[in-house]
């Protein structure tokens, strides 16, 4: 699996380590890619994008389920969708918890409230501070429409993900 981009207006090659890995192999498909992309635009920059991290350990679906009945208790009847999707999935656990994460990226970060009794989560209010009132509309507005599922990277059609729930 070739796991790249190629941006053309930064003119920039975006790979994953793996691939970078694999392109270090004389004649391999991912050193051929490379080689032809350079070969194309010889001042193509290479970026390895490394994975980052998870934070959350140990993240139960129930602990899951528990945080989003306080913070927004409408995503729960997709979060029982996205359970039901992951059924078919090799890591069922990891692909509700990459989903969780991309809803809600707060997670693990403190809880404060502002003089509405309105939640609003420590490092995204300071953030908001330092770039302005616009940004900072733009992020919640940023945050309202739930993030995409990862079907397309698990071979899942997006056809086949309502026959399941």
């Amino acid at each position: 699996m070739m796991n790249y981009n190629y941006d053309v207006l930064n003119n920039t090659l975006t790979v994953s380590e793996k691939f970078l890995k694999a392109a270090g192999k004389y004649n391999s498909p991912e050193y051929n890619v490379v080689k032809q992309l350079r070969a194309d635009n010889p001042a193509m920059q290479i970026v390895v994008e490394k994975k980052q991290k998870s934070t959350q350990k140990n993240l139960t679906f129930k602990q899951m389920e528990g945080f989003m009945k306080v913070v927004d208790a409408d995503k729960l009847p997709l979060f029982e969708k996205v359970k039901a999707i992951s059924r078919v999935q090799p890591s069922p656990y990891h692909y509700v918890k990459t989903w969780f994460e991309k809803q809600f990226p707060h997670y693990n970060e403190q809880v404060e409230f502002d003089e509405d009794g309105k939640m609003t989560f420590a490092a995204k209010k300071e953030a908001n501070a330092a770039a302005g009132d616009d940004a900072a509309k733009a992020e919640v507005e940023e945050h309202d429409e739930p993030a995409a599922l990862p079907t397309a990277e698990a071979g899942v059609n997006e056809d086949d993900v309502d026959s399941v729930a």
